[in-house]
Formats: structure tokens, sequence, C-alpha cells
């Protein structure tokens, strides 16, 4: 919480209404990756794993990890924590990804 520039009382008394955006966050990320990922297995062919995969990660270089750089540059912490950030959105959207791959339609 140091690197945030939190304390255990600043990130007290927090609203109900995280938990429920966070999950609705999560399924509305879920569902735009695999539509994503349905259009280019549609377009180039191939394992649907392999397509989930590399769309994710493009996905996230070209939309996540540009706006937490962008954000971050005028963030008064810097680039204190980009590194944290950008590692867990990769693994989350990778763990996403894994799970579209593995269970295609059909």
């Amino acid at each position: 919480m140091k690197a945030i520039g939190h304390t255990d009382e600043s990130v007290q008394g927090g609203s109900n209404a995280v938990y429920p955006m966070m999950i609705v966050a999560s399924f509305v990320t879920a569902w735009v990756l695999a539509g994503a990922t349905s259009l280019s297995h549609e377009f180039y062919g191939g394992s649907y794993l392999t397509n989930a995969l590399i769309t994710s990660w493009i996905l996230w270089l070209g939309f996540t990890a540009a706006r937490v750089f962008v954000h971050d540059a005028f963030d008064p912490r810097k680039f204190a924590v980009t590194g944290h950030t950008v590692l867990n959105e990769f693994l989350v959207i990778t763990g996403m990804a894994l799970a579209i791959g593995l269970l295609p339609p059909g």
C-alpha cells in the first residue's frame, strides 16, 4: 500500500458497489474478448486457442497497457506501480483468453 500512497485508514469505508462493478466489468471484458476471438478465428482460421491468446495480447497491448502508461504519466505517483498494474492486467487477460480458447463454441 505504501507504493500507491495509501494507509489502512485510507482504504476503509469504501463503497459496497465496488465488487458488483468489478464483476460486471470482468464479464464485459470477457464478452468483448470472446467476440474478438471469434472474429479472429473466422478471419485467420487455425487454432481457436492460439487465436484467443494472440488476440488478447494484441488488445492488451493496444488498449490496456497503452492506457495504463498514459494514465500513470499524469498520476502524482508517476510510474511507481505501472509494472504491477500492467502485469496484473496481462495475467487477467491471458487467463480469460485461456478459458475462451479452451472452450471454443460449437
